[in-house]
């Protein structure tokens, strides 16, 4: 478990673990209802698929801090049935895929990360962060990287959706 930190995602194989979850993110001053709206949303298209059981979300704040959310963020846990009981086989990947584009047409002004649930953490412990992308900057002298940061702050902010 000591190495855990140094391995990179490459050496983390991804597991087939009978649900899938999707994180989605909104403009920052999105209301608490607005995301409310937002993740019922989510839910309903999500549940228009077959190989769905469930979908259940979860938004805002948790009382632990470790899991604190932004109020324009939420969370949405799919359940899926078994793959024997359906007609259609789908492998996850795909109906991932699938599934994320149906929320993002549905969703417009949504981001969506696809992923599974203890892959999401997983990813979460490795990285320090909960996005699907980071940027982090490594060194000693604070003020390099205060103008590096300041100049990736201004490029990231010419890219549609990048907050």
């Amino acid at each position: 478990m000591a190495l855990l930190p140094f391995l990179g995602k490459e050496f983390m194989p991804t597991v087939q673990e009978g649900s899938l979850a999707f994180r989605a993110g909104s403009i920052p001053s999105t209301s608490l209802e607005q995301t409310l709206s937002t993740s019922k949303q989510a839910e309903t298209v999500l549940l228009t698929f077959p190989q769905v059981q469930t979908a259940l979300s979860h938004l805002g704040r948790s009382d632990r801090g470790e899991e604190a959310m932004d109020v324009n963020k939420f969370e949405v846990f799919v359940a899926l049935k078994p793959q024997e009981s359906l007609p259609e086989k789908i492998g996850y990947a795909e109906l991932s895929r699938e599934m994320q584009e149906h929320l993002e047409r549905a969703l417009p002004t949504s981001v969506i990360d696809a992923t599974q649930p203890i892959q999401m953490r997983v990813k979460e412990l490795i990285s320090g962060v909960k996005a699907s992308l980071a940027v982090k900057l490594y060194g000693r002298d604070l003020d390099t990287l205060e103008q590096l940061s300041e100049k990736i702050k201004g490029a990231l902010q010419t890219v549609p959706g990048a907050w």
